[in-house]
């Protein structure tokens, strides 16, 4: 997450290592209340797509409200040369992509669910 929103989003064409990237809005933070201490569960619409976004982020670390804009980026590997990542992250040991974003986080998409409807749009 960059919440540093200039306009436009950064270039991070190198290697094809990013496979999806937008700004995004949060629309609201925690409509279910809170489960856990430290997280909140972000709804949030793309600027860019007919698309939304529920997002759990450690807000203890990475404070967010409602209306706030950043830039989500889902990337293959941390390394700006493409290579796959070996499992591990080592802080300081060089440059990766994560270098250009404020909140990093590690792991799988849990889940990916079409609209029906906005399917039909499509021409």
């Amino acid at each position: 997450i960059n919440a540093e929103y200039m306009g436009e989003l950064p270039d991070f064409s190198m290697a094809n290592i990013v496979l999806f990237e937008d700004i995004f809005k949060v629309v609201s933070k925690d409509p279910a209340g809170r489960k856990f201490e430290r997280v909140s569960r972000l709804i949030c619409e793309s600027e860019s797509y007919e698309m939304h976004l529920i997002l759990d982020v450690n807000t203890e670390l990475y404070p967010m409200a409602a209306d706030e804009r950043f830039t989500c980026a889902v990337a293959r590997t941390l390394n700006e040369d493409g290579t796959a990542d070996d499992g591990s992250y080592v802080p300081n040991r060089r440059a990766t992509l994560a270098d250009k974003f404020d909140y990093v986080m590690f792991g799988k998409v849990y889940k990916c669910e079409e609209d029906p409807k906005a399917a039909s749009k499509m021409s």
